[in-house]
């Protein structure tokens, strides 16, 4: 009986916890997958800058290109991947629990199963911008002003620990929300 690759079984990935944001940018290369059966505890965002990605969760499936924000909601399976074919994803990704007015303005590009996709928005400069904010703010300590935003290292993620951090990430994550949908 043959057997898909996509059929065979693979480790689950666990999610941040819930409560933290966590913010990171990623640019990965073909074999990049990550599954979770049991879904994710937070919100999961994720904004395509270059190449493509898979996502799935429960039955909703989508492709995300350049400039598409793709969220999961919480709860349901999910899966995503670099797009078979393409060289490379490189994204944005945000986990954290939502606050109550996006999914309003996500309402309107969801799929199915929590699965909220959004086409390529001409706001782009200024979403990676936000990002870029994002995760500078995610990473202050508390002491001193906030950083001032930088691009980040390949690979950094940062968990935004206090309160003053947190909100400030969370506020630049609601201005890629609104600006996108």
């Amino acid at each position: 009986m043959p057997v898909r690759a996509e059929e065979l079984p693979e480790p689950a990935a666990p999610s941040p916890p819930p409560g933290l944001v966590t913010v990171g940018r990623y640019d990965q290369g073909p074999g990049y997958r990550v599954n979770r059966p049991r879904g994710s505890d937070s919100w999961l965002f994720t904004w395509t800058t270059g190449g493509r990605g898979r996502l799935r969760q429960g039955a909703a499936r989508t492709v995300a290109g350049a400039g598409d924000l793709v969220v999961l909601g919480p709860g349901v399976p999910q899966r995503y991947a670099v797009e078979p074919g393409a060289g490379h994803w490189e994204f944005w990704w945000a986990h954290c629990q939502a606050r109550p007015s996006w999914t309003g303005w996500l309402r309107p590009h969801a799929l199915d199963d929590g699965l909220y996709a959004v086409g390529p928005t001409p706001a782009r400069e200024r979403i990676e911008a936000a990002f870029c904010r994002m995760l500078a703010d995610a990473r202050w300590t508390g002491d001193g002003p906030p950083p001032e935003d930088a691009e980040p290292a390949p690979g950094e993620v940062a968990v935004a620990h206090g309160t003053a951090a947190r909100e400030l990430a969370l506020c630049s994550l609601e201005e890629i929300v609104l600006l996108a949908a």
